[in-house]
């Protein structure tokens, strides 16, 4: 009696941490990139979501996304929040002064980060 063992593989993971000023949109892309019907609510802290993608050739990635407040009152958590990231997409608002001068301030804590 022969016994084989086969062990699969985990999916490659990645991370993607998105950021930026409140209001900026992060919250509704990520419920778009999850295909959520759920209503979107205000972020507290950071929430993480996780989607299986898989390639043409049958290669499975597990994305997990997460999604950082944008509120001052969570300025704090952005460093741990994209530490290990795979990439951080930053959000703005191109209509709002604040938010612009907020956006050069996240792109400064990232690149220190």
């Amino acid at each position: 009696f022969n016994r084989r063992y086969f062990m699969f593989a985990d999916p490659v993971r990645k991370k993607i941490v998105f950021v930026g000023p409140s209001e900026s949109g992060k919250t509704q892309a990520v419920h778009t990139l999850i295909d959520s019907k759920d209503a979107v609510l205000k972020t507290i802290g950071c929430t993480h979501q996780s989607i299986l993608v898989e390639s043409s050739n049958g290669v499975s990635c597990r994305v997990n996304l997460w999604d950082c407040a944008g509120s001052k009152h969570y300025e704090a958590l952005l460093p741990t929040g994209i530490k290990g990231a795979d990439a951080v997409i930053l959000f703005s608002n191109p209509y709002d002064e604040q938010c612009a001068q907020i956006t050069c301030k996240w792109m400064s804590i990232q690149n220190d980060g």
